[in-house]
């Protein structure tokens, strides 16, 4: 049959008739394959792009007697040439055969010799939004799986496109399987220089937090692409590691071998041969001198690189005797994860991250800020993690040349927020949207605090060599103000050694900058590395009250049930009275009053009316402060069983109600005895103050303190909220309250470095 249109229908059917993977099949079995192969090569326009696309259609899902039949026949260099045809209808035809040519594994670098590779490149740049750019971009994974195939790809400019076909959201469908394409370029360290330079880790740290579900993603566009099948997968493996067996549909003499289907296969995927029916066995009776290649069960035997024209002399025979074994390979790449190890959809991504950490020197990108959130967040969020990102932490924090980037991109109070004290939603910018997965519990707690610790661990030991106490005297000297901050806020938790770390704080103004930090920065993570820091060197990070306090409560008891003002009074001792604003009248004994305070004693031993009265007006005070003042005046003492001392205690009550403390009891007694000087009872006053206030209360009374000038309770208060056991959030917030609210913070900054200073 010669007539074209008559042909042309024919081809036509047998497109129609390929309907089924089922039909496929048969009609390669019945020996389609071949005829129309051959129509490939007429001239008629029509007759071509009939026959192209019938073959595209025979192809699809292609089974692997059908590849086979089309490298046995020539079919592969034929498709590549008609793929730069100048008709459409027959280009895009022979270039998706060849597309659909490569989920069989066994001819794929077939396809890449005949130069599939750049026309499946050049097809995708050109035209990346068409419908057939998924299925072509799958071939061009698939290629990525064997080694000449992964050259090809690289020359070709392959790795551009797929880096740029993974950052656009339109393939997002297909990033997982470029992620995995990229996966086979992991021992290439070119390739891997390359793709660090073109941005790979941060879309790879993206895809990170995307596969791990913390971060919701659109519905799949149109460019969405059914997984792959098992058994369609298997027959896609890659071909550098051979399957021990025949191709299905391919019959061989009862002397062929697994090993010899194994040198075969090595020798179509270096590119010595074209086709597998190049090289066939021979039976040992016509091969003297020779025999088949013997190989231990379950191991896998590679031969020796031959030299240029040995494929020519191996043609029809098989290696001399005694072929020399080399040892197991490892696994590939695309292996399965250990089995201790969950497979996790995310498990490709950490894998080439693991690999930009694995070098001497790391990739840049991979310690930065951004980055180390993005692991944490991780870590923290992913149910259940990876484990590999643990140990890409911890190689980092052990590598000297990691130091001076993890310092600068504030690895320490990052570590110890999200790690130790679980704290991550106020650390992280706005723009990233991130979610916690599966509830809102944090998970993997105890591993995690001990993953932190760890990681400072050894960020410590690196700090404290010679070349570490060296990059960070640069940092605090040379350095940029941002390098100088994240320096400062992380030398107390770096620098576990006292003497670097007191010429770090104090010869190379550390603890200045630290100090700084912690009351002039609007930054979330310089707030609490400061804050954090801070409390460190302060030794308010241990269990239990802290030690100011814990003394002053145990001063404070153990006195008798006295109370000399009701005595003076139940004897009539006394010989005036003070009459407050309200009408209130209260006993007192002159003497008393005039020797316990000098206003008193002014007022009434003096010329002035009072001394002449026996009822004096005492106005701008409540009744129960003059009660406490004249209680103090005639001998009480407080927690000496009197009963107007007792009510100091009610000041945790009246925080609870939302009393502010200048309106409290306390507050305004301190107010009072600071306005008759009495000397002796605001010592008193202040430390019942201090006890009784709530440690997270203690910004408030320190401010108090600065404006009516009581040096004693601000000094308190400060050395309070160093060693005070609080929660981070709540420290931070503290200082936050306390730097906004003090009149003068220079002073402030002053007072807080003698404070710590006998804690450096």
């Amino acid at each position: 049959m010669e007539d074209a249109e008559c042909l042309q229908t024919v081809v036509r059917t047998l497109r129609i008739l390929s309907d089924s993977p089922a039909h496929r099949r048969l009609l390669t079995a019945q020996g389609c394959v071949s005829p129309l192969l051959a129509l490939l090569g007429r001239e008629e326009s029509g007759l071509l792009g009939a026959a192209a696309r019938a073959t595209a259609e025979l192809t699809r899902s292609c089974c692997a007697p059908c590849a086979l039949q089309v490298s046995r026949h020539g079919g592969i260099p034929r498709l590549a040439s008609l793929a730069a045809h100048g008709e459409r209808a027959v280009r895009e035809g022979a270039l998706t055969a060849l597309g659909n040519l490569c989920g069989q594994g066994f001819v794929r670098p077939s396809v890449g010799g005949a130069g599939g590779i750049g026309l499946l490149v050049e097809a995708l740049r050109s035209e990346s939004g068409s419908p057939s750019a998924p299925a072509h971009l799958r071939a061009l994974c698939l290629c990525c799986r064997e080694a000449v195939n992964r050259a090809r790809v690289r020359e070709e400019g392959g790795l551009d496109l797929l880096l740029a076909l993974l950052k656009e959201p339109g393939h997002r469908a297909s990033h997982s399987r470029i992620i995995g394409a990229l996966l086979g370029f992991f021992y290439d360290q070119h390739a891997m220089d390359y793709l660090h330079v073109r941005g790979l880790v941060p879309v790879l740290l993206d895809k990170l937090v995307t596969l791990a579900g913390l971060r919701q993603t659109p519905h799949l566009g149109p460019c969405s692409s059914p997984p792959e099948e098992p058994e369609e997968e298997r027959q896609a493996a890659s071909f550098d590691y051979p399957p021990e067996r025949p191709i299905d549909g391919e019959e061989l003499p009862q002397e062929a071998s697994s090993s010899f289907l194994s040198l075969r296969s090595w020798l179509v995927s270096e590119g010595y041969i074209e086709s597998p029916e190049e090289v066939h066995p021979v039976p040992l009776s016509e091969a003297e001198g020779l025999h088949p290649l013997q190989q231990p069960p379950g191991e896998l035997m590679v031969p020796e690189p031959l030299e240029p024209g040995a494929a020519d002399r191996l043609s029809g025979a098989l290696l001399p005797a005694d072929p020399r074994p080399l040892p197991v390979l490892p696994l590939s790449p695309t292996s399965p994860p250990p089995p201790h190890e969950p497979c996790l959809p995310e498990a490709p991504v950490l894998l080439l991250l693991s690999r930009f950490s694995q070098a001497e020197d790391p990739a840049p990108g991979l310690v930065t800020e951004r980055s180390l959130r993005t692991l944490l967040d991780y870590l923290t969020l992913a149910r259940p993690p990876g484990a590999r990102c643990a140990r890409l932490l911890a190689r980092l924090a052990c590598n000297p040349n990691c130091l001076e980037a993890l310092v600068r991109a504030r690895a320490v109070p990052l570590v110890r927020a999200q790690l130790i004290h679980g704290l991550r939603p106020a650390l992280l910018p706005e723009s990233v949207e991130v979610t916690r997965g599966h509830g809102g519990d944090w998970t993997y707690t105890r591993r995690n605090r001990e993953l932190g610790e760890v990681l400072l661990r050894n960020l410590s030991v690196q700090a404290e060599s010679p070349f570490g106490a060296g990059a960070l005297t640069h940092f605090l000297l040379s350095g940029s103000p941002s390098d100088k901050e994240a320096c400062a806020i992380a030398l107390p938790l770096l620098c576990r050694n006292e003497s670097l770390r007191r010429r770090l704080l104090l010869d190379h103004g550390g603890l200045h900058l630290l100090l700084e930090t912690l009351l002039t920065s609007q930054d979330p993570v310089a707030s609490f590395g400061a804050a954090d820091g801070v409390a460190w060197l302060a030794g308010a990070l241990g269990e239990g009250p802290a030690p100011e306090r814990a003394r002053l409560a145990e001063e404070g008891g153990g006195a008798g049930p006295r109370c000399p003002y009701r005595e003076l009074v139940g004897r009539g001792a006394v010989d005036m009275w003070l009459v407050l604003d309200g009408g209130e009248r209260l006993a007192a004994s002159r003497a008393h009053l005039s020797r316990g305070s000098e206003v008193f004693g002014a007022m009434l031993g003096g010329g002035y009316l009072e001394s002449r009265q026996s009822e004096v007006p005492l106005g701008g005070v409540a009744a129960d402060v003059a009660d406490l003042l004249l209680h103090h005046l005639h001998g009480c003492w407080a927690q000496a069983g009197c009963s107007s001392f007792d009510r100091l205690g009610q000041r945790g009550a009246e925080e609870k109600e939302g009393v502010p403390f200048e309106e409290s009891l306390l507050g305004r007694a301190l107010s009072a005895a600071g306005q008759f000087l009495l000397g002796d009872l605001v010592p008193r006053l202040e430390q019942a103050a201090y006890l009784s206030c709530d440690p997270s209360c203690l910004p408030a009374l320190c401010l108090f303190a600065e404006r009516h000038h009581l040096p004693g309770l601000h000094a308190r208060c400060l050395c309070g909220l160093l060693e005070a056991p609080m929660g981070a959030r709540e420290r931070v917030e503290a200082w936050r309250k306390l730097a906004e609210g003090a009149g003068d913070r220079v002073g402030l900054l002053s007072a807080l470095r003698a404070l710590l200073l006998k804690h450096v």
